[in-house]
């Protein structure tokens, strides 16, 4: 084989070995975190961990608030915390992320994937009675 053959062999093996490692580079990075264009109860997951977006998540039902219209016309409200309304994880954003074959991320870049999960939350019975007997209207 002639010099110039073996070094345009070289380059084009070298080449695709550092292809195949980046590619394979981004199908880890993916086992891990949502393809783009990834909403969860239209929650923005792209990039994200599993753990990011049970933040978030978590962050949404503790941000609740219910709001009460009296006959009167006049207004109460009770928070999450008030009534000890948190999230409970029952591993459905961890299974979204496992379904998603990160082999594949190449062509998963401009599909858009919306999921809807319920939200399992949990809350406190004596809170929520405490809660609501301190309103006004009761």
């Amino acid at each position: 084989m002639k010099k110039r053959t073996k070094i345009l062999t070289a380059i084009c093996a070298s080449a695709a070995l550092i292809a195949a490692g980046a590619y394979a580079g981004t199908a880890y990075y993916y086992s891990r975190h949502f393809y783009n264009n990834t909403k969860i109860n239209g929650l923005d997951c792209s990039g994200k961990t599993a753990e990011q977006v049970k933040e978030r998540l978590e962050g949404q039902i503790s941000s609740y608030r219910l709001k009460i219209v009296t006959q009167d016309g006049s207004e109460e409200s009770l928070t999450a915390s008030q009534v000890g309304l948190s999230y409970a994880d029952d591993r459905a954003v961890d299974k979204v992320l496992k379904e998603q074959d990160a082999l594949l991320w190449i062509f998963q870049q401009t599909k858009k994937k919306d999921h809807t999960l319920k939200l399992p939350s949990s809350y406190s019975v004596e809170k929520v009675r405490t809660a609501a007997e301190s309103l006004s209207c009761m």
